[in-house]
């Protein structure tokens, strides 16, 4: 009031004051809408630690832990919508057996159709074999239960080989002379897988000679053209038959006995074969007479 000069400086502070007032009046309405809760303090600060922590395990940042969320969350979802599978394989399972069932059935009904004609055949062979009385049978024992990639069938082969006798298992009466010479039989009325096999026939000549030995070496050599044939025999008709001889015999090794195989060479066959026909007694005749059956043999083998 005594100095002109402030009434300027006045002018400002007087403004100035105004803009204070408001602003505190606008700081007063921000502070009486602000609630304080301690608890909801806790809250907020316990969920900060435990971002600390997932940051620690999950990501070094929220983005890394969010996307790690959401690959857990594809993962979840993924694993619910596995029940769904489930029922799906379940219902496709059941479909699959009815289907098996149905084809194992019409496979089940072939085979007892065919198991007579079968029986008829082998008994036919056999009978060029020298089993002429032989009775030969197919035992088919179907149950679901018994079910594989082979349908629900279990085969057993019976046999009879005295008349009067009933068929009885196989390979629980049979000699091995006589299992392999049903085995022979089977192989030659049946077709053989594509792929080829190996053919082991040993005691096959057990009490046969003559033609019928001569019949056992041809369906060998026959089963010999497709398949690796090999058979131990003492017969000359069967030997002559074979694409290589071999011949085996013991020596005495280091004051132990062992088997020595060598493979007969043209002549060396010849000689075999002829000891084999004559005993220990060898002759001119017989010589000529095992490479006539040789030459015979091998002629028959190319046509």
């Amino acid at each position: 009031d005594l100095d002109a000069s402030f009434a300027a400086a006045v002018s400002r502070l007087t403004e100035t004051r105004f803009q204070v007032e408001e602003i505190a009046y606008q700081l007063r309405d921000y502070a009486a809408k602000i609630e304080f809760s301690p608890a909801r303090l806790e809250e907020i600060g316990e969920r900060l630690a435990q971002i600390q922590k997932a940051k620690r395990k999950y990501g070094s940042s929220v983005d890394e832990i969010l996307l790690h969320y959401e690959q857990i969350q594809k993962e979840i979802n993924e694993l619910l919508g596995t029940e769904h599978q489930s029922e799906e394989l379940v219902r496709q399972v059941s479909e699959l057996e009815r289907e098996f069932l149905e084809a194992a059935q019409r496979l089940s009904q072939k085979r007892c159709a065919t198991s007579k004609s079968l029986s008829r055949a082998v008994e036919k062979e056999l009978a060029g074999l020298s089993m002429q009385k032989t009775v030969f049978g197919v035992e088919l024992n179907t149950a679901e239960s018994l079910a594989s990639e082979k349908g629900i069938d279990q085969a057993e082969f019976l046999i009879s080989a005295n008349p009067g006798e009933a068929p009885r298992p196989l390979t629980k009466i049979a000699s091995g002379g006589e299992i392999s010479r049903v085995i022979l039989a089977l192989r030659s009325v049946l077709t053989l897988e594509t792929y080829p096999k190996t053919l082991v026939f040993d005691e096959i000549d057990a009490g046969i000679g003559g033609r019928v030995a001569s019949n056992v070496g041809e369906k060998l050599a026959r089963l010999a053209r497709d398949h690796q044939v090999f058979c131990v025999t003492h017969l000359p008709q069967i030997a002559l038959q074979a694409d290589q001889h071999y011949y085996l015999e013991k020596r005495q090794q280091q004051k132990r006995t062992v088997i020595h195989m060598s493979r007969l060479q043209a002549e060396e066959r010849v000689e075999e074969l002829a000891r084999m026909l004559a005993g220990e007694t060898v002759t001119a005749s017989t010589l000529q007479h095992a490479r006539e059956l040789l030459e015979a043999a091998k002629r028959g083998t190319e046509r």
